[in-house]
Order: C-alpha cells, then structure tokens, then sequence
C-alpha cells in the first residue's frame, strides 16, 4: 500500500513538472576602433543570436551623436547565423571631429546595440599640391592638380586661389570644384589673365568647418609678345642694303608669320609694301635680310609678326643711301 501512494505521488509530480527552456536572444559586442590611413577601422563581435539568425548587422555611428543609432551613418554588412567577430571600415570621416559608434544587429525589427566606443579623426597622411600651371594662350592658363590620402576622410569643399602677390588666400579668387570622397587628380582653367602679370596660385582642401590645407604656392605668368626693328645698312661692295629684326619675347600666343616690310616710297612701311618673311620657327633673338640697293632713296623698315591673324610691328627704322 506504502509503494502505491508514492507510485501516485511521483506520477503526479513527473505530470506537474514543466520542460524548462533557454530563450537565445541577440547580443554584441564593440571590441575594438583604430584610427589609421585616414581612416576608422572598427571591430565588433556576435555574442549570441535568436534561433531566426540576424537579418541585419554592422556599426552605425555619427560626429555630433554620441549615443549613435542606425537612422545615422551605418555600415551594413547583411544577414548572419555566424557567431564570432566582425569587423569595417567607417567611411564618410570629417576631420577634427569625435567619431561614436556602435555594433548592431537586427532580427525580427528589433534593434540590439553594443557598447559605445569614440575615436578622434586626425589627417595623418594627406598630400595635395598643384602638379602644373601651364600657358596655354594669351587668354587661358590650365591648372593641374592631385589630392592623394584621403583615405574615408570626406573632403567638404576643394579647388584653388589666386592673387596678383605671393601667399594667396581663400580671401583671393577662390575657385570651388566642390565636394569630394575619394583621391583625385582635378584640372581647371584660369581664363582672361592680366598680360606680363605674375599669378601665385595655391590648391586648397577644407576637411572641417574651420580647418583647411593649403598647397604649395606655384606661380605662371603671361608674357606679351615683343618685336622691335635693328638698324638699316649697307652691305659693303654688294650693293645691298641689310635690315634687322629681333624678338625680345616670343609671347602666349602662336605666331603664324613674321619678319620684315620696308619702302622707299613711304615713311610707314606695311606688309602690303616689300615683305621679307623669315620661313623657320620662331626663337628670341635677332634676323636679318638684305636687298637690293638703289642709291639715291631712302629705305623705311620695321619688324612684323601676324599673331591670331592681327599684323604687331614693331618702330621704324630708316637710313638713305
């Protein structure tokens, strides 16, 4: 009779008895932040998950934001069912700011975060300099410039000045080409240049609301060209008179023709009178041609050039014979 109770006894404790169960939910973990090559590289770790897995996980993170979500900045990285360490690269940096941020992982639209971590975003390898400034015309000079380094560091505005003295500022003919995520080479235009004017020219990159980097200074200038008539003379027992051109400055812009006119029958010799052109690429310095010599007149010459198909000469010259 003793055994029966307690076989109703247990068998009626075994019935009551409930299956206990462990719930997995969701856990990570921020481990680690590395601010290196201009860039913030983070690690985290996946504690545990749900049976359904992660839909969604990364790092989410912000400058201004140092309890950061996922409605800022984030790094997706997807799905999951793997537990272990995970690790990116934060992209979209603006220098001299406390970057916060955190791991998350989502399953089921429910948002778990770990713990939260900063990192001060300091330039350590950035390189921006004007690479050539080069004359193209009397009317156009071509810039050519490079930014290397930037690593995930965002560049807030960039492009160049320039200023008629050395040392130009962003108080000085600032040229923005804009925003900018990634190494460049850019290439602009200064149009219009004041002739015989030296430009000094700097490239610039602003990397936060009140820090900006400047190249170094580079400078171009314009010259005009110049031609100036020699002396008339005579050749010595030939018969012949002699006359003499120089190019002082070859000038922007290409010379299509030049050399010497001349008269005796006008005080302001033209092209459209006695023209003597030179057939072999201009240089600077002296030319020279002769020809026949009547005595009794009086020889009017003057140096030429036809630049953009517009005639430059240069003074009268005479001599009578």
């Amino acid at each position: 009779m003793k055994y029966k109770y307690l076989f109703i006894i247990f068998t009626l404790w075994i019935a009551s008895c409930k299956r206990f169960e462990i719930k997995r939910i969701n856990k990570v973990e921020t481990i680690y932040s590395k601010f290196e090559n201009n860039q913030i590289i983070a690690k985290g770790y996946i504690i545990d998950m749900d049976e359904n897995g992660i839909s969604d996980y990364g790092f989410c993170y912000a400058a201004n934001n140092s309890l950061p979500t996922i409605n800022d900045d984030r790094i997706s990285l997807g799905a999951t069912k793997k537990l272990g360490e995970f690790s990116a690269n934060l992209i979209g940096l603006q220098a001299f700011n406390v970057y916060h941020f955190r791991a998350y992982a989502i399953s089921n639209n429910v948002v778990t975060y770990g713990n939260i971590i900063g990192t001060d975003v300091v330039p350590s390898m950035f390189n921006l300099k004007i690479d050539t400034l080069k004359v193209i015309s009397s009317k156009e000079i071509n810039l050519t410039g490079s930014i290397n380094g930037i690593g995930e560091i965002k560049i807030l505005d960039f492009g160049y000045n320039y200023s008629l003295q050395t040392n130009p500022n962003l108080l000085t003919n600032k040229q923005s080409l804009g925003a900018l995520k990634k190494d460049t080479v850019f290439s602009a235009k200064i149009l219009n240049p004041i002739i015989d004017t030296t430009y000094y020219v700097k490239a610039y990159a602003q990397l936060s609301n009140s820090a900006y980097f400047h190249s170094a200074e580079k400078t171009v200038r314009v010259n005009s060209f110049k031609i100036r008539t020699g002396i008339v003379g005579e050749v010595i027992d030939e018969y012949k008179v002699f006359f003499i051109g120089y190019i002082d400055n070859l000038g922007a812009d290409t010379i299509q023709e030049y050399g010497i006119c001349y008269s005796t029958n006008t005080s302001f010799p033209t092209v459209n009178d006695n023209k003597l052109m030179v057939n072999k690429k201009p240089v600077i310095g002296a030319y020279s041609f002769t020809a026949p010599l009547v005595i009794g007149n009086t020889y009017f010459a003057r140096a030429y050039a036809i630049i953009d198909n517009k005639i430059i000469y240069g003074q009268v010259e005479s001599k009578s014979f």
